[in-house]
């Protein structure tokens, strides 16, 4: 049977053959097969996959046996390190991780100890956390941690979970917002146990969507068709997660400013600030409404992914930024009008407005105030500009199931599903 072999790629050619007049054949070079410790009598398993072209992975890879992996410590690895190696082979889509202790001494085994089964048990929804005491490789006795990893995915698993991620930040920041509005630092213990809650969601989907770019059946499950749409929500995962994090710095920064160093709530300097918050009505409640509106495009932005509506997803990007357009002079006025009411410009504006601290007529706030209401504003702001990344990664992803090639003169035009073609 002959072979190609193109050096520059490293890609072998083969033609296929016919053996028993049913069963098409195809031949492995001896030279790959050698390097992956294949030989005659194994088992290899084939892989279909969406781009019109198939996998071939050994036997003891395929789908559905544990995928397991031993992490060996080092003699200079801290807890935190150990730590990061079990969420990288997590990630990486390992069902089950060992880690042994290695070389390590006694004090950092036991802080790393410590250190992972905390946070398997608290941050890794999809996985249990136990001790073994024979190593699974060398067969010797010794006492090795244990993660096992249990996922399966549903046909709606994406939606939901994404759904559910994005519930829970616009709490979270709606909460952060009204600490500030009741000057209540009490929320904070509200706000910080929902991040934690987002970033076991985060986590999960992280995992399967990194999965889903080497396992279609996983892509499949999740929903998805092909390797842009799992990069495209494994990026507008990460702008969830963003946008979470700068929910928690709405609240952060408050209670930051009226807590001393050791957690406790100053009365004096909380009450001087909900008078000076009192006195600037009209400040804090802009400031509210511009929050309110960033979360309803990050709400859309979401919603209108699923429903898959092209057309409102670009709407919302307009609400960002403001409009944009190549019209002509006479629609200038309409456009600069429309920009000044965007979310981004009207956070710029209140950046600039913050009343600052007047000593002869005791208004204002304080320099320390000034800087926790710039913090809370361009959170606010970026909630807006992530949701607005939020509806662009879905643009890509929606763009050829909702414009159509239409052929024309031997080349192709873009047309929008609702003309006539």
């Amino acid at each position: 049977m002959s072979s190609i072999i193109d050096d520059q790629e490293g890609v072998y050619t083969r033609k296929i053959g016919l053996a028993g007049g049913a069963t098409l054949t195809v031949s492995l070079p001896k030279s790959m097969a050698e390097e992956m410790d294949l030989k005659q009598g194994d088992f290899v398993s084939l892989i279909r996959r969406l781009e019109n072209s198939f996998v071939v992975i050994p036997e003891v890879s395929k789908w559905g046996v544990p995928r397991k992996v031993v992490i060996e410590s080092s003699p200079n690895d801290e807890a935190d390190t150990v730590l990061r190696k079990v969420l990288s082979a997590y990630l990486a889509g390992c069902t089950v991780i060992f880690v042994s202790p290695g070389k390590l001494d006694k004090d950092k085994w036991k802080e790393a100890l410590r250190e992972v089964g905390h946070f398997v048990r608290f941050r890794m929804r999809d996985a249990s956390f136990r001790m073994a005491d024979r190593h699974p490789v060398y067969n010797t006795k010794e006492t090795l941690i244990r993660v096992d990893v249990t996922v399966d995915y549903s046909p709606k698993h994406l939606e939901g979970e994404l759904k559910k991620m994005r519930d829970d930040i616009i709490a979270l920041q709606r909460n952060a917002v009204t600490s500030i509005s009741e000057s209540s630092p009490d929320y904070a213990n509200v706000f910080f146990r929902a991040d934690s809650d987002i970033d076991l969601t985060y986590l999960h989907l992280l995992r399967a969507l990194k999965e889903s770019v080497i396992d279609e059946r996983v892509m499949r499950q999740l929903g998805l068709n092909s390797l842009r749409a799992c990069l495209g929500f494994r990026h507008i995962t990460k702008n969830l997660e963003r946008i979470g994090d700068h929910s928690v710095k709405i609240g952060k920064s408050f209670c930051d400013l009226v807590r001393d160093k050791k957690g406790k709530t100053k009365k004096n300097r909380l009450k001087r600030f909900e008078e000076r918050l009192a006195s600037h009505t009209s400040f804090w409640e802009a400031v509210k409404k511009l929050s309110e509106d960033a979360i309803s495009v990050f709400e859309d932005a979401i919603d209108y992914l699923f429903m898959r509506d092209y057309v409102k997803l670009d709407d919302l990007i307009k609400k960002v930024t403001g409009y944009k357009t190549d019209s002509h002079a006479e629609i200038e006025d309409e456009q600069v009008a429309n920009k000044g009411n965007s979310i981004v410009e009207r956070a710029r504006r209140l950046l600039l407005e913050i009343p600052e601290w007047e000593p002869k007529k005791k208004k204002g706030f304080d320099p320390r105030e000034v800087g926790m209401l710039t913090q809370v504003i361009d959170s606010i702001r970026r909630t807006a500009e992530y949701a607005r990344g939020i509806s662009e990664v879905a643009l890509n992803i929606l763009f050829w199931e909702q414009l159509f090639l239409v052929p024309k003169e031997g080349d192709y035009r873009i047309v929008p599903p609702d003309v006539t073609r």
